[in-house]
């Protein structure tokens, strides 16, 4: 017996190329030969035929052949005698051509002429640019060596789609393998697609159809092509290909709507509309503009050769979601500038294109070729500026795959904003998923220290071999165990519940990605800690308030904090925002001396300046610094100014605060503590419409009203992860150590009121 040939997908997928590219070659000599786009008819005389039709993008109609012209010889032979007019009553494959018109014959040498360049660029340059990009698909994923039957499946739709696609411009000329080619790739791709689509989703365990909608598909296919293999010169072949392709891809798009109602993981659901999005817009209009109008009123409202154009969202749409790592973690490193290039190639043809078969009746080189070099620069100039706008947003908008500072970075800036133990760990699986790529993730309270067992309940049973390695081992805070791709790691012990969170990236961590979890379950551990001990001491001064009076403990605690704030504030000014000013400088003056590596220190600059800005704004949050240069109405007047554009709730403010209004500092500091908490309350909690805040002097006190029609809060139930809403509570502790009263009225659906009365003395 012979040995058996085993093959991996990478190289099955490049004996699928070779195959390929020997296919596309025969249909690319096939097409440069011009398309003549003569239908004749036979006249009563036989052995006569004159012509009766002439296609706009044809040479007949170019070399200006015209209908009723007769048909005297075709490559020097009777007409009658030539295939392409006893088979389909139309002129091609032709070198030569006679006709009689006025008694005169007129012979023609067929060549390529500039007036049928269309003809050349959708029906050669196009196919052979689609082809381009299916080949560079498939060379990327080669490169990623971790090929499997879905990234198989998918090049190979590429393929299959690219052959018909050029196999579309052979067919018009009626060679015979080409249209064979055609039927065939035409009626398998939805097919080829439908099963990636399953094996994709089947290799992250979330397919949500059956093996056998698959199978059946395939057998719709074959059963279609065989068919038309045996009708093909009894009946009108397009009309059973399309019918079938239409069949298909309606099938297919219901499914895939379907799973975005079923499947549960958002990065499944993000893919799934990615892949939505590529065969919607590369193939909808195809059967919308062209199939369904070929069947009601017998042609297509677009031409078949501009609605081709519409396939290049296929490709373009599968290389974008590589690229940015949302099909397969892409391994390959491509420089910017042939990226942004072959992608503003492609939309300056776009553009160019739509302008010719909306705008202009004639094609004119020059016109045509300035718009499209014109475009080009225009896009490239926008990839090239959304760059610098990224280089400057992109830490406070997003962050890349492994690109670990800029995630310490934003981290740390949200951690300022969090006040519940739920935000805080939901943040930082947020931020995980982001930087690493998760297969799956699971946050778990478990109620030892412990490595859970197998039998834990609401723990999928994908991690049962790490269980069972690390059974009955101890569990340290902040320390990663990992094995078999999977891991697990204690993120906090809050009261004898420990939150634990497991996690399956999609490839093997290496060293740096490990000590980045590890260093971000620590900058949450630390977080949550601190906010364990101040829950602690709030709620012991709570106790001790009920034993004896301690309102002079809570000024005291209040005036202390404040006292802290301000100096914290004059610290940072005094010291790292001095430095950080004079580092500047001195990157300015080094900038200007040395032209190396200007884009190092640009950044760096650039760095420097958000650092300021950020130091600037911990310092008056830290402490309201405006409370002494403009006032409390107008201090008050900025944090209403923040409020409405972080939120878009309407905010009405009543007051009869002047710019002459004076109390103490600690007055003055906890009016503005007190707005600052309810306006904060209302922008994360509340989902209001609209927001009234009243303000009104008295003679003995102030009086604060806050009402809004947001959703309420039922006051009975407790809050999840020890959060009883905490500003507001200790915002009430500082009221009442001013011999204050503070008032909180609220139910679920009817907003919530707030009534505050501070006495001045």
């Amino acid at each position: 017996m012979g040995k058996r040939l085993n093959l991996s997908y990478t190289q099955i997928m490049m004996v699928m190329t070779v195959i390929t590219v020997i296919i596309f070659s025969y249909l690319f000599l096939n097409n440069l030969a011009p398309f003549i786009g003569i239908s004749v008819d036979e006249t009563s005389e036989p052995d006569t035929y004159v012509i009766t039709g002439l296609h706009r993008l044809g040479w007949g109609k170019a070399v200006g052949l015209s209908e009723g012209d007769v048909i005297v010889s075709v490559n020097e032979a009777s007409p009658a005698e030539h295939d392409t007019i006893i088979r389909k009553q139309k002129i091609e494959q032709i070198t030569s051509l006679t006709i009689e018109r006025d008694d005169r014959l007129l012979s023609y040498q067929v060549r390529y002429v500039s007036d049928i360049f269309l003809q050349y660029f959708f029906y050669l340059i196009l196919p052979s640019l689609y082809f381009l990009i299916s080949i560079v698909f498939a060379y990327i994923n080669i490169k990623r060596q971790d090929t499997g039957l879905s990234t198989l499946l998918i090049t190979l739709t590429m393929f299959v789609v690219s052959l018909a696609y050029s196999a579309s411009s052979s067919q018009i000329k009626f060679y015979p393998l080409a249209e064979l080619i055609l039927i065939i790739n035409f009626l398998i791709a939805p097919s080829v697609f439908f099963h990636f689509i399953y094996q994709f989703f089947k290799e992250r365990y979330a397919v949500w159809f059956n093996w056998w909608m698959v199978q059946s598909l395939y057998l719709f296919s074959v059963i279609t092509i065989v068919f038309s293999l045996f009708v093909y010169d009894k009946l009108n072949i397009n009309d059973l290909i399309l019918t079938s392709f239409s069949i298909s891809v309606f099938w297919i798009l219901v499914q895939m709507i379907s799973g975005l109602t079923q499947l549960k993981k958002e990065s499944n659901k993000d893919t799934l509309y990615g892949l939505l999005y590529a065969i919607g817009l590369g193939v909808l209009p195809y059967i919308f503009f062209y199939i369904i109008p070929y069947f009601v009123i017998g042609e297509g409202i677009i031409p078949f050769e501009y609605v081709n154009l519409f396939f290049f969202f296929i490709p373009m749409g599968l290389m974008y979601m590589i690229l940015t790592n949302q099909l397969y973690l892409l391994r390959v490193q491509i420089k910017k500038l042939p990226y942004y290039l072959i992608i503003s190639i492609f939309l300056a043809t776009v553009i160019t294109l739509l302008h010719l078969m909306l705008f202009e009746s004639s094609f004119q080189f020059r016109k045509e070729f300035s718009l499209f070099s014109y475009t080009l620069v225009l896009i490239l100039g926008l990839f090239f500026a959304k760059k610098q706008l990224d280089h400057y947003f992109k830490p406070q908008l997003f962050v890349s795959i492994n690109d670990f500072q800029a995630s310490y970075y934003r981290f740390s800036t949200q951690l300022q904003t969090h006040h519940t133990r739920g935000d805080v760990i939901q943040s930082f699986v947020r931020e995980i998923k982001e930087v690493i790529p998760l297969e799956h993730f699971k946050v778990l309270k478990h109620r030892s220290m412990l490595m859970p067992t197998k039998k834990t309940e609401g723990l999928p049973a994908r991690y049962i071999p790490l269980l069972n390695y690390y059974l009955n081992q101890r569990l340290v805070v902040g320390r990663l165990n990992g094995r078999f791709g999977l891991y697990a790691i204690p993120i906090n012990n809050y009261k004898g519940e420990l939150f634990l969170f497991f996690f399956q990236p999609k490839q093997a961590l290496d060293q740096d990605q490990l000590n980045y979890v590890s260093t971000l379950v620590q900058f949450v551990n630390l977080a949550l800690e601190n906010r364990t001990r101040i829950e602690d001491l709030l709620e012991e001064l709570e106790q001790a308030k009920h034993t004896e009076n301690m309102e002079w403990l809570s000024r005291l605690l209040f005036e202390w904090s404040e006292i802290e704030r301000k100096q914290l504030a004059l610290d940072l000014h005094d010291t790292f925002l001095q430095d950080l000013i004079v580092l500047k400088r001195d990157l300015e003056s080094l900038r200007k001396s040395n032209t190396k590596s200007m884009d190092v220190y640009k950044g760096i600059e650039e760095r420097m300046q958000d650092i300021i800005f950020d130091i600037r704004e911990t310092t008056r949050h830290l402490y309201p610094t405006i409370l002494d240069e403009v006032g409390l109405i107008e201090a008050i007047k900025e944090l209403i100014e923040k409020f409405e554009l972080q939120c878009n709730s309407k905010l009405v403010l009543e007051t009869n605060l002047d710019a002459d209004f004076y109390q103490s500092r600690f007055i003055q500091l906890l009016v503005y503590r007190a707005v600052q908490e309810l306006l904060t309350n209302a922008n994360k909690h509340a989902k209001a419409s609209k927001v009234n805040l009243t303000i009104t002097n008295e003679q003995t006190g102030m009086t604060i009203d806050y009402l809004d029609d947001g959703i309420g809060v039922d006051l009975a139930q407790k809050q999840p992860d020890g959060a009883h809403h905490l500003g507001l509570f200790a915002l009430n502790e500082r009221i009442k150590s001013f011999k204050g009263t503070f008032t909180f009225n609220s139910q679920v659906g009817e907003g919530v009121k707030v009534q505050i009365y501070i006495p001045y003395s």
